[in-house]
């Protein structure tokens, strides 16, 4: 049966009073199709990013937007499809056993839930793995393999002094999922560590033919470093993952069989981060302004890692772009996107070199490259002043005119030139930025320069 067929939309007529007690749940043109058994619902202010990640074995359910907006994205095991429930009243029909996952949820969210049964925890299928094991012994819908979908994946990773991690990172991907991809290559980065990193590299390739390394000249960043990995991949799919060990080795998987059905980018969303309660405010803040000032897609919890299919790269690889943000090139570019939620765990190993600088650049960068809000907000201040100015010229000429006030007062003018001395200078600064990158992209330099480079086949027993 088609994704289609499943699901229904529904519209009711009336919600009742503001908390969406319902009055009538009779649809327009058609009956709810089951007794409620029982009502509940979410809210969308409290902090969590996704609700309802699951299937239901035999619980029927509608989904009635009361206020607010909220997604939920719909999932049958071959097809997946995102609606939108952004009018008061708009109700989704969802039978048994089709994945949801219900997220993007607005400030003012209110999403009533009528349920067919009274159920328990026992019902649902939290796990997509076997969910979609469910379906095939239900012998309900087919593979859940888009015909033509079969490809080689590669795996990207940027390391950049990771000694402490990458023999454990290797061995936690080949004890979970490398036995599974079918065919695959393991393309690591160094970025130009100062430690034993590379060493390890060749370690790990002298372990796993699959192993694909790459040394730069020097540290470029982590886009940089990205960016070569994807330059040299040999996979109809690339995926990045951190060396960190912060994300679970099984979410490329689901993102892997989430691209085998069709989407061309796959972002791994984060759900929950289990670490400082300043570091989770001032990455929220930061995914916040995104949002707002450069792209509405950006997922609330945020994205470092995500699969990219091989048309996708080829245009990241035409940008060429430097002092950028590659997650953003990457929602800039559009595509068919699917989205796979995880929790991030704290660092237990190793020191992170996100410094305070890097973070800042970032921001820049982001604002730079994407958002024409810095030179609005010059133009703005540079309005607000002049009006400023003209209403204070105003009040003088009235004071001097009716009361005789001399027009004195070298401290307050001194005061108003120092003020506007250090904006004029801030937007000289914005501006110079603006200039700097024109510059550094003229120059045309490479985003990278890679050093040495070993395929899979080339086997190195020194290490060096």
């Amino acid at each position: 049966m088609k994704l289609e067929e499943q699901y229904k939309i529904l519209y009711f007529r009336d919600l009742g009073d503001e908390r969406g007690n319902l009055v009538v749940i009779e649809g327009e043109g058609m009956d709810v199709p089951f007794d409620i058994k029982r009502v509940f619902y979410l809210y969308g202010s409290d902090d969590k990013v996704v609700r309802g990640q699951h299937a239901n074995r035999e619980t029927e359910f509608i989904l009635v937007n009361v206020g607010g907006s909220s997604r939920v994205r719909v999932d049958n095991g071959t097809e997946s499809k995102v609606i939108e429930l952004n009018r008061p009243g708009m109700g989704l029909y969802l039978p048994p056993m089709l994945w949801k996952d219900m997220y993007d949820f607005s400030p003012d969210s209110i999403l009533m839930v009528l349920a067919s049964r009274h159920y328990d925890d026992r019902e649902y299928i939290r796990d997509y793995s076997e969910y979609l094991e469910e379906l095939k012994k239900q012998k309900s819908v087919s593979e859940p393999v888009v015909k033509g979908r079969e490809g080689k994946i590669s795996v990207i990773i940027p390391v950049y002094y990771n000694e402490d991690t990458l023999m454990d990172l290797y061995q936690d991907m080949k004890d979970k999922i490398l036995g599974s991809l079918g065919d695959y290559e393991l393309v690591f980065v160094d970025d130009g560590s100062g430690d034993r990193s590379w060493e390890i590299m060749n370690e790990i390739s002298r372990m796993d033919g699959r192993v694909h390394l790459v040394k730069l000249s020097r540290n470029f960043g982590e886009h940089a470093a990205l960016l070569a990995g994807l330059s040299v991949c040999s996979g109809d799919c690339a995926v990045t993952k951190q060396a960190d060990l912060q994300e679970d080795s099984t979410l490329i998987t689901s993102m892997y069989e989430s691209w085998k059905r069709g989407n061309k980018v796959v972002l791994a969303v984060r759900r929950s981060r289990d670490e400082s309660r300043v570091k989770v405010f001032f990455a929220n803040l930061y995914y916040a302004m995104v949002r707002k000032c450069i792209n509405k897609g950006m997922p609330w919890g945020g994205c470092d890692c995500y699969l990219l299919d091989r048309k996708v790269i080829e245009v990241l690889e035409r940008l060429d772009e430097k002092n950028s943000s590659l997650t953003l090139q990457v929602l800039w570019a559009g595509f068919q996107t699917d989205r796979v939620y995880f929790d991030r765990r704290d660092r237990e190993k190793g020191k992170s070199r996100w410094t305070f600088a890097k973070k800042f650049k970032l921001v820049l960068d982001s604002l730079m490259s994407f958002s024409y809000v810095p030179i609005r907000l010059m133009s703005g201040i540079g309005l607000l002043f002049d009006i400023f100015s003209v209403v204070m010229l105003v009040s003088v000429m009235i004071e001097y005119f009716t009361k005789r006030v001399p027009i004195d007062g070298w401290a307050s003018l001194m005061c108003v030139l120092l003020l506007s001395a250090g904006l004029i200078l801030s937007m000289l600064g914005i501006l110079g930025e603006y200039l700097w990158r024109t510059l550094d992209a003229s120059r045309k330099r490479p985003p990278f320069i890679i050093d040495e480079e070993k395929m899979p086949d080339e086997q190195d027993e020194t290490g060096k």
